[in-house]
């Protein structure tokens, strides 16, 4: 969301401020090819057990 704070953004989502400030940290990391798919993979592991 352009032109919104995290906090406004997060309200308007209805989501905590704090997983979307993670969700745009990783989207730019992506973004700058510093996570690669297998990167990716194992942190959506990490995260589903």
């Amino acid at each position: 969301m352009q032109g919104y704070s995290h906090i406004e953004a997060s309200r308007l989502l209805v989501v905590c401020e704090s997983a979307l400030r993670r969700w745009a940290n990783r989207l730019q990391q992506e973004r700058n090819g510093t996570i690669t798919p297998q990167n990716k993979a194992l942190m959506y592991l990490e995260h589903a057990t």
